[in-house]
């Protein structure tokens, strides 16, 4: 039984296309996929859904915090991958938004541990390296955001960018824009669980990774989360939780994975609460 409809297409609107909660009535570390009832593919017992409570968002400008399960992303073998994957129900192109919680509770100091959300046109991709995507990556000294291109090892390190802390949740949100004929372009930006998230894109700031020279190939249809090490130390797992992904360009798109109202829906909200009062206060002087 599922708790919620927490996996899947979403019905929230039809720019908002994919949402993932994991609140999942299962025991701890069950595997993802088969037995859980959700659209997840069960490609590896390395990537599983946890009871455990995920991050609870105290900043603003992010309105969803669920209370639910948890995905751990791990591997137990050096030079080991563990991905699987969902389908998003639809090819995408153009510029696409994603927000998601990550935490690198056991990366430290491990040479050659990454974990990431990838992005492809084949769920055949994730059983070897996943496509291109972002997430974290240790070199041995340091946790960063990092950039991905679909390959296997350290070559599939596309860019290195900002510092990031472990044992602690990250609020990551992402803009990907698929050139059909041209470099792609996707920028990562990073909120702690206290943060004021900006509701423009204009007032985003730095991106803690970015590039423009990614290939997603001509369109995506699957999600992936997953992770990899390819040096002898393996077996670190990182934490992922509340997924939303919306096809909707600019500040629309932004918001609609921060679950943010447009302006005009809290125009309306507050014109529906005047037309109120004004009634309530027509019946009393009657």
């Amino acid at each position: 039984m599922l708790a919620t409809l927490s996996a899947g297409i979403s019905s929230s609107g039809a720019t908002l296309i994919f949402e993932e909660y994991f609140d999942y009535e299962l025991n701890n570390n069950n595997n993802i996929g088969g037995n859980t009832g959700g659209v997840w593919n069960a490609g590896t017992n390395n990537v599983r859904f946890q009871t455990a409570a995920g991050p609870t968002f105290t900043g603003t400008g992010y309105l969803p915090t669920h209370a639910g399960g948890r995905l751990e992303s791990g591997n137990t073998n050096s030079a080991d991958v563990r991905m699987s994957h969902a389908p998003l129900g639809q090819a995408i192109s153009g510029e696409f938004w994603v927000s998601v919680f990550v935490n690198a509770n056991s990366m430290t100091n491990v040479n050659g541990s990454i974990t990431q959300m990838s992005f492809s046109t084949n769920s055949n991709t994730f059983s070897n390296y996943g496509g291109p995507g972002f997430g974290l990556y240790n070199d041995g000294a340091n946790l960063n955001f990092a950039l991905f291109n679909g390959s296997a090892g350290a070559g599939g390190v596309a860019a290195v960018g900002s510092p990031a802390t472990a044992n602690e949740w990250h609020l990551l949100v992402a803009r990907v824009t698929i050139n059909e004929s041209a470099d792609d372009a996707i920028s990562v930006w990073a909120f702690g669980l206290d943060a004021a998230v900006p509701n423009s894109v204009s007032n985003l700031g730095t991106p803690v990774a970015t590039s423009i020279t990614l290939d997603f190939g001509s369109s995506i249809n699957t999600l992936g989360i997953g992770g990899q090490s390819f040096t002898t130390t393996g077996g670190k797992t990182a934490l992922w939780d509340d997924i939303r992904l919306s096809v909707a360009a600019g500040d629309t798109g932004l918001r609609e994975v921060l679950a943010i109202p447009e302006p005009a829906t809290y125009a309306a909200i507050f014109g529906i609460l005047v037309l109120g009062l004004a009634i309530a206060r027509r019946r009393r002087v009657k």
